[in-house]
């Protein structure tokens, strides 16, 4: 009886427990895109990324890197992951191992993304460069991001 019921625990967090998913490290100078470009995908959802220029009336324009996480399950996902980002050679978020951590919920069959408005905050919004004619030539422009330690629910 007991070796049932361990087997039985066991089982259900295999089945439901955390499950890690690799990224990749990208060079957005490279694979720079205005549309919806492939990011990660996996049997339960796909994350993809493009670029959007951002224009507010307070100034403050910027470009801003926006993703956007697909769920093809029938089943509530929770996603979370730390992001790295790269503004020239150097990791800006490495150093920080909770400020940058972001996680998502994405109910069944639904999609959700990033969208282009001050707040940079937003787990789907990441700050690429500054476009307003004020700041442009100070900003540094992100050149690589990763989501890393993805993790599924």
């Amino acid at each position: 009886m007991k070796s049932t019921l361990l087997v039985l625990v066991l089982s259900t967090t295999v089945l439901y427990g955390q499950q890690e998913i690799q990224s990749d490290l990208l060079n957005v100078k490279e694979m720079y895109s205005e549309q919806w470009t492939e990011y990660v995908q996996h049997p339960d959802f796909l994350i993809e990324y493009k670029f959007e220029s951002c224009d507010f009336s307070s100034g403050l324009n910027k470009e801003l890197l926006l993703l956007k996480v697909t769920n093809l399950t029938n089943q509530q996902l929770d996603l979370e992951w730390h992001i790295q980002l790269y503004y020239g050679d150097t990791c800006s978020t490495c150093q920080y191992p909770t400020e940058y951590n972001r996680t998502i919920t994405v109910n069944s069959n639904d999609t959700v993304e990033g969208l282009c408005t001050p707040d940079t905050s937003q787990p789907l919004v990441i700050f690429s460069k500054f476009t307003d004619a004020r700041f442009a030539k100070k900003s540094r422009r992100l050149h690589m991001f990763k989501l890393a330690n993805l993790t599924i629910n």
